[in-house]
């Protein structure tokens, strides 16, 4: 099955090839959790440490930016996403797992971390990708 490609590669500009994993949380009531920057919405989750695994980069980001500890997680898809950011230009070789994390907080979470409906993350994603694993998820 071939991977989905979303957003524009400019021509001429290199991209590195960036391994990620995000998470798909769903709670009962529909909402899902987001990182919230400049307006835009993220899905928990980034880019792959040296040497670290997708489990192990799962775990880290949702405990970094929600403050709470990874259950379980099922493979969803995978999808890439060019992006051009201040820090240089990636394909972000996105792989996307649907996610069980605690509800009680271990840590403070990042500060931008929300709750939010499918609708308004439909609207305002920052990547294409992300909203088609979302709409992965409810498929299933």
């Amino acid at each position: 099955m071939e991977i989905p490609q979303f957003g524009t590669k400019q021509e001429g500009i290199p991209y590195v090839d960036r391994p990620s994993a995000y998470a798909l949380i769903m709670r009962a009531d529909g909402r899902i959790p987001v990182i919230e920057d400049e307006g835009k919405y993220f899905l928990l989750g980034g880019g792959l440490e040296a040497g670290e695994s997708e489990e192990e980069a799962l775990r880290r980001e949702i405990f970094e930016e929600a403050g709470r500890e990874m259950l379980s997680f099922s493979f969803l898809g995978k999808a890439n996403q060019y992006v051009d950011a201040p820090e240089g230009h990636f394909n972000k070789l996105g792989v996307f797992y649907r996610v069980e994390m605690r509800d009680e907080k271990k840590m403070e979470h990042d500060p931008s971390f929300q709750w939010i409906t499918i609708e308004e993350f439909r609207a305002h994603a920052a990547h294409e990708a992300q909203v088609w694993a979302i709409e992965n998820l409810l498929r299933r």
